[in-house]
Protein backbone atom coordinates (compact mmCIF):
# COMPACT_ATOMS: atom_id res chain seq x y z
CA UNK A 1 0.00 0.00 0.00
CA UNK A 2 1.43 3.15 -0.86
CA UNK A 3 -0.24 7.04 0.66
CA UNK A 4 0.94 10.15 -0.35
CA UNK A 5 -0.06 13.37 1.23
CA UNK A 6 1.17 16.92 0.79
CA UNK A 7 -0.14 19.99 -1.05
CA UNK A 8 -2.84 20.16 -3.32
CA UNK A 9 -3.16 21.12 -6.96
CA UNK A 10 -2.90 25.01 -7.12
CA UNK A 11 -1.03 25.23 -3.46
CA UNK A 12 2.42 26.82 -3.48
CA UNK A 13 3.18 24.61 -0.60
CA UNK A 14 2.09 22.39 2.60
CA UNK A 15 3.69 22.36 5.97
CA UNK A 16 4.06 18.52 5.42
CA UNK A 17 4.53 16.20 2.45
CA UNK A 18 5.54 12.35 2.29
CA UNK A 19 4.47 9.29 0.68
CA UNK A 20 4.54 5.96 3.17
CA UNK A 21 4.60 2.64 1.55
CA UNK A 22 3.49 -0.23 3.60
CA UNK A 23 3.26 -4.08 3.81
CA UNK A 24 1.77 -6.04 5.95
CA UNK A 25 1.01 -9.89 6.30
CA UNK A 26 -2.14 -11.50 7.51
CA UNK A 27 -3.13 -14.89 8.40
CA UNK A 28 -6.59 -15.89 7.93
CA UNK A 29 -8.42 -18.77 9.31
CA UNK A 30 -7.83 -21.83 7.15
CA UNK A 31 -11.81 -22.12 7.61
CA UNK A 32 -12.19 -18.65 6.16
CA UNK A 33 -13.44 -19.32 2.44
CA UNK A 34 -9.98 -19.35 0.35
CA UNK A 35 -12.36 -17.19 -2.51
CA UNK A 36 -12.79 -14.34 -0.40
CA UNK A 37 -9.32 -14.52 1.77
CA UNK A 38 -7.78 -11.81 -0.95
CA UNK A 39 -10.50 -9.69 -0.36
CA UNK A 40 -10.66 -9.79 3.11
CA UNK A 41 -7.14 -9.39 3.73
CA UNK A 42 -7.10 -6.36 1.21
CA UNK A 43 -10.06 -4.47 3.13
CA UNK A 44 -9.40 -5.37 7.01
CA UNK A 45 -5.61 -5.66 6.55
CA UNK A 46 -5.68 -2.18 4.76
CA UNK A 47 -7.90 -0.69 7.05
CA UNK A 48 -5.52 -1.92 9.86
CA UNK A 49 -2.49 -0.56 8.52
CA UNK A 50 -3.94 2.91 7.53
CA UNK A 51 -5.31 2.88 11.14
CA UNK A 52 -1.30 2.55 12.19
CA UNK A 53 0.04 5.14 9.53
CA UNK A 54 -2.13 7.68 11.01
CA UNK A 55 -1.30 7.11 14.69
CA UNK A 56 2.30 7.22 13.95
CA UNK A 57 2.11 10.29 11.77
CA UNK A 58 -0.30 12.15 14.52
CA UNK A 59 2.21 11.17 16.79
CA UNK A 60 5.63 12.43 14.90
CA UNK A 61 4.02 15.82 13.89
CA UNK A 62 2.23 16.58 17.35
CA UNK A 63 4.60 19.23 18.83
CA UNK A 64 6.28 20.23 15.55
CA UNK A 65 5.90 24.10 14.23
CA UNK A 66 3.69 23.50 11.94
CA UNK A 67 1.37 21.55 14.62
CA UNK A 68 -0.15 17.97 14.29
CA UNK A 69 -0.82 16.72 10.78
CA UNK A 70 -4.30 14.49 11.27
CA UNK A 71 -4.38 12.39 7.94
CA UNK A 72 -8.23 11.54 6.62
CA UNK A 73 -9.99 8.66 7.38
CA UNK A 74 -9.71 6.38 3.93
CA UNK A 75 -12.21 4.09 2.32
CA UNK A 76 -11.35 0.55 3.06
CA UNK A 77 -12.78 -0.44 -0.64
CA UNK A 78 -10.18 1.37 -1.94
CA UNK A 79 -7.82 -1.39 -1.16
CA UNK A 80 -9.66 -3.79 -3.47
CA UNK A 81 -8.75 -4.12 -6.83
CA UNK A 82 -10.60 -1.15 -9.13
CA UNK A 83 -12.87 -4.16 -10.24
CA UNK A 84 -13.85 -5.16 -7.33
CA UNK A 85 -14.75 -1.47 -5.37
CA UNK A 86 -18.18 -0.53 -6.57
CA UNK A 87 -19.81 -4.48 -5.11
CA UNK A 88 -21.77 -4.10 -2.06
CA UNK A 89 -19.43 -5.91 0.87
CA UNK A 90 -22.41 -7.52 2.36
CA UNK A 91 -25.25 -9.34 -0.18
CA UNK A 92 -28.05 -7.30 -0.12
CA UNK A 93 -30.62 -9.42 -1.46
CA UNK A 94 -31.64 -13.16 -1.21
CA UNK A 95 -30.32 -13.61 -4.41
CA UNK A 96 -27.24 -12.58 -3.53
CA UNK A 97 -26.58 -14.54 -0.34
CA UNK A 98 -27.95 -17.74 -1.81
CA UNK A 99 -25.27 -17.22 -4.61
CA UNK A 100 -22.92 -17.44 -1.71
Amino acid sequence: MVYSFGKSEGEKKAPYEGTIKLHGIFIIHPDFPEEKCDSLARLNGGAVLMGAVREAVLGHTLRSVNGPLELPLVDARSFLPKDQQDKPLIPTSEKERDAE
